[in-house]
C-alpha cells in the first residue's frame, strides 16, 4: 500500500484521502466521548493559553470554542481569526482546527506547508489529532517530503500512549 501511495502524486488522490482520514478523525471523536478520554487528547482538551495577561481576556480554550462555533456557523474568516488567536495563546486544539483549515483551503488559500508547522506544533503539545494528522501528511507528502516510516513512528506514538 504504501509502495502504491509513493506513486501517487495525484490531487484528487490526496483530497480523498484526506476526506476518508476525516471520517475516521471524526470516529475517533465519537468514541473518545462515548468511551472516554485518555492520554493526549486528554491533555490537549484541559490545555490552557498561557499567555493571556489577565483574567478579563478570554483563553485559549475560550477562543478555540468561539472559533468551533463560528466555524460550524459558516463563518469561516472569523473562526479562522479565533484559531489563530487560540493557537498563539498556546491552545493545541485551536492550532489543530487552524491547520484543518490551511489544508483544506477552508476560510484561506490552501497551504499544506503551513497546516504541517501547525500540526507539529499541537502534536508537541499533546494533541493526539494533530499527531494523526502529521502520520497522515508524512503519508501522502503533503506538507512535508514523503516518508512512510516516520508515518509509521507517528502512528506508533499515538498508539503507545493509548490514543488509538
Amino acid at each position: 500500500m504504501i509502495l502504491w501511495l509513493d506513486r501517487m502524486h495525484l490531487p484528487s488522490f490526496k483530497k480523498t484521502a484526506r476526506l476518508v482520514a476525516r471520517a475516521a478523525l471524526a470516529a475517533l471523536g465519537v468514541h473518545c466521548l462515548v468511551f472516554g478520554l485518555s492520554g493526549k487528547v486528554a491533555t490537549a482538551a484541559s490545555f490552557q493559553g498561557q499567555n493571556a495577561p489577565d483574567s478579563s481576556q478570554k483563553t485559549g480554550g475560550d477562543l478555540y470554542k468561539q472559533g468551533v462555533s463560528l466555524e460550524a456557523a459558516g463563518k469561516l474568516p472569523e473562526a479562522l481569526k479565533s484559531y489563530q488567536t487560540s493557537c498563539d495563546a498556546g491552545e493545541a486544539a485551536g492550532c489543530n482546527k487552524l491547520g484543518e483549515l490551511y489544508q483544506d483551503g477552508r476560510g484561506t488559500p490552501q497551504d499544506d506547508g503551513h497546516a504541517f508547522q501547525l500540526f507539529q506544533k499541537a502534536c508537541d503539545a499533546g494533541n493526539a489529532v494533530s499527531c494523526n494528522h502529521l502520520g497522515f501528511m508524512y503519508t501522502i507528502g503533503g506538507g512535508v517530503e514523503h516518508d512512510p516510516i516516520h508515518a509509521v513512528q507517528i502512528y506508533q506514538e499515538i498508539c503507545d500512549a493509548g490514543d488509538a
